[in-house]
């Protein structure tokens, strides 16, 4: 397809691929073409307006005409998106950096909240047994059956 030099013109970009992936898109000028050919495609995009008729609600490509309404487009950008991306060391050790710091501090935080949130159910705890000092009695009742201790109550004045 091209030699191992290309020279895009002006108005046009050319998009390099090596294995189907996108590696380079290359501006106006001459470009030394690296790699195995058999491996790499180029495709030329032509950025230069095209002249449009419209007549009748059809559109085509024509040369200019006289008295047709005309229309200047151009090739716009819809999205730009980056696949395939090798990443030299440092970037790469300083990226993973980065993201480990913020998971670490995402853990954190949750684990702050926790905390906030058992005491708070300790205040509230705290609130509900000062009202009233007979659950604190039930309470401890309770927890001493619990590990098989033997409770023994005083009930009335004596």
């Amino acid at each position: 397809m091209f030699g191992k030099h290309l020279v895009v013109r002006d108005g046009r970009r050319a998009v390099v691929r090596y294995d189907g992936r996108v590696v380079d898109v290359l501006d106006v000028g001459r470009h030394r073409l690296v790699g195995r050919a058999w491996r790499r495609s180029v495709e030329v995009l032509d950025l230069r307006q095209q002249l449009l008729a419209r007549r009748a609600g059809a559109t085509a490509l024509l040369t200019p005409l006289v008295g047709a309404e005309v229309a200047h487009l151009g090739i716009g950008v819809a999205e730009v998106s980056v696949r395939d991306v090798s990443l030299p060391g440092e970037l790469r050790r300083a990226l993973l950096a980065t993201a480990t710091a913020t998971q670490e501090g995402q853990a954190a935080l949750e684990r702050a909240r926790g905390e906030v949130a058992a005491t708070r159910a300790l205040a509230n705890a705290a609130r509900t047994l000062a009202e009233s000092p007979a659950l604190l009695q039930l309470r401890t009742v309770q927890e001493a059956a619990r590990s098989g201790s033997t409770v023994v109550l005083h009930v009335g004045e004596s």
